[in-house]
């Protein structure tokens, strides 16, 4: 939980779709799309405390993918886990932290723990660490799309489901 509250920065995944140039005759060249991918990897900074706990947990996650005396890569359904990203509102009180877009990336682990610089300069600075996730892809976790309506200058909240039930599931995720 102190990893999810902690972090400060991350960037929504990206999609792209493949093509390829198709002629048919002596028409015009156009371009058709072939399949999609998942390019890239979703960055995220998290604040640390004192004794850097979300720096070991991250450390920890990457001991699960190779052995730190062995050497050897484990199994791939050992150590890759999910990740949500939610959009919250912000329109007013009752909708400020609901959110109102979320994805689910899927086969997620650490990919990169980036380094932390200290310096005499950085003494009243909030350690950060930056980490890098691979993924293999993500979907939009919203139940239905219809509130979403392209083209419009406004558009609907999507339905997101809750993802706790109780006193928890009325924090913000």
């Amino acid at each position: 939980r102190q990893v999810n509250i902690h972090c400060d920065t991350i960037s929504m995944p990206n999609k792209q779709m493949q093509a390829q140039e198709v002629q048919y005759g002596s028409e015009p060249v156009r371009s058709m799309v072939q399949t999609h991918e998942f390019p890239g990897t979703i960055d995220a900074t998290f604040y640390a405390d004192k004794y850097l706990r979300e720096r070991q947990f991250f450390e920890a996650w990457q001991k699960m993918c190779v052995g730190e005396h062995t050497h050897k890569a484990n199994y791939y359904d050992s150590y890759i886990g999910k990740m949500h990203i939610y959009q919250l509102g912000s329109d007013n009180e009752i909708s400020r932290d609901m959110p109102t877009y979320a994805v689910e990336a899927m086969e997620v682990y650490p990919s990169n723990i980036g380094s932390i610089e200290y310096g005499y300069a950085r003494s009243n600075e909030v350690v950060k660490i930056t980490v890098s996730f691979a993924y293999k892809y993500w979907h939009n976790m919203s139940g239905r799309t219809q509130g979403l309506s392209f083209g419009r200058h406004t558009q609907a909240p999507v339905d997101i489901k809750k993802r706790d039930t109780g006193l928890f599931g009325m924090l913000p995720p």
